[in-house]
């Protein structure tokens, strides 16, 4: 394919294949600069640093959606990979719509500098996206009503309250009682929660109890019954929330959607806030010590431990073929894998804790995006002959 359809087309999924189609609009801006400067002999790679420096600096609107027709062939391997190891009816279409809106994270981590190849870094961030997504979207199938409200944060119900259209005091009661379920609803056995079943009358009554010592004069009255049909919209909210539909856009009209409908990348986390106010001398400090401790970490973790990460996000196998290689079970190799991030967490936390003075609590570290980074840092650390460094 030439440089101006890589970066001027998209796929569109028929019921038995796959096309490119153009984008007049893209087309013709590459045929401007192709006519206004000398990169109309330039290679795809030369074309791909020619935009992705005018989208770093701002320069240019149209910069993003070129790069995003780009990475429209590494979100088409994510795609198939998830929906090859997922048993689900998932269309490839939609699961490439899925993948590409994580464009504006991929772009925003990329460092053509390091020498990693974009499509590839672009494929392992399309695939745990979709990863996430995906296992959410089975979670709001199979789990019950209270499953889902103890499996997720106040937080992630409050976002799905807010997108199901709740506000002020219908949105305040429902967090009030989610809370006071979260506090009084604790089942004495953990394993299947998926299908954890209503709580019995006298444990409504301590909920209801709960409700009532929290509440503020202007918080509603509640009885049981009013208690149970609020938490049972928090779960409808959920689970709103968790299948989420993207549609396929026609972007091939004149009059259609930009492509930064789609990209919506998340804003800063509050540990990147207060990086960003340190200056570049400081920050390239910060990623030099952060990257030390987890690699310190790292080498500290039992053999097993280490072996199994490697493998694992090395991209060679997956927790069932690490299971074979130990003659292990498969939940062994999944134990091993949480226990060793755990660690890893905790070992970054203690030193976050000691030179930031930020409290690295379990509920904050979800909020600071702590998990992520550290999947990231994992993935980039075992890439074949690339040393792991921390993109906060």
């Amino acid at each position: 394919m030439q440089a101006r359809q890589v970066f001027s087309t998209y796929p569109v999924f028929d019921a038995s294949r796959m096309r490119w189609e153009r984008i007049p609009r893209l087309q013709r801006n590459m045929q401007i600069w192709s006519e206004q400067e000398p990169q109309a002999s330039y290679s795809i790679e030369q074309w791909l640093l020619f935009w992705y420096g005018r989208w770093r600096r701002g320069d240019d609107p149209l910069a993003v959606e070129h790069l995003t027709c780009y990475l429209y062939e590494p979100a088409c391997w994510a795609a198939r990979d998830m929906q090859n190891s997922f048993r689900r009816h998932d269309e490839l279409g939609d699961l490439v719509q899925m993948a590409i809106t994580g464009v504006g994270r991929v772009l925003e981590h990329y460092n053509p500098e390091r020498g990693i190849d974009l499509k590839r870094y672009a494929a392992r961030v399309f695939k745990n996206m979709l990863n996430r997504i995906l296992r959410e979207r089975h979670e709001a199938e199979v789990c019950t009503d209270w499953s889902l409200l103890r499996k997720y944060s106040l937080r992630c119900l409050h976002k799905a309250l807010q997108r199901s259209g709740y506000t002020g005091p219908a949105l305040e009661c429902r967090l009030s009682a989610a809370s006071a379920f979260k506090t009084i609803y604790v089942p004495q056995r953990k394993a299947g929660s998926s299908h954890l079943q209503p709580p019995p009358n006298e444990v409504w009554l301590a909920i209801a109890g709960h409700y009532i010592y929290h509440s503020t004069p202007d918080s509603p009255s509640a009885t049981v019954a009013q208690l149970q049909s609020w938490l049972e919209d928090c779960a409808k909210a959920l689970r709103r929330h968790l299948i989420i539909e993207v549609s396929l856009a026609d972007l091939s009209s004149e009059a259609s959607r930009d492509l930064l409908d789609y990209l919506q990348p998340a804003g800063p986390t509050p540990i990147e806030q207060l990086i960003e106010q340190e200056s570049a001398e400081r920050r390239r400090l910060l990623h030099a010590q952060i990257n030390a401790v987890l690699v310190d970490a790292l080498h500290r973790l039992d053999l097993p431990l280490q072996q199994s990460l490697q493998l694992y996000y090395s991209g060679s196998l997956n927790q069932q073929q690490i299971a074979s290689e130990f003659d292990v079970q498969q939940y062994t190799v999944s134990r091993w894998l949480h226990r060793a991030r755990t660690k890893l967490l905790v070992a970054v936390g203690s030193w976050v804790h000691q030179n930031l003075h930020v409290s690295l609590e379990p509920n904050i570290v979800e909020g600071m995006g702590m998990n992520t980074i550290l999947e990231d840092w994992l993935q980039l650390h075992f890439q074949p002959s690339d040393p792991g460094e921390l993109n906060l």
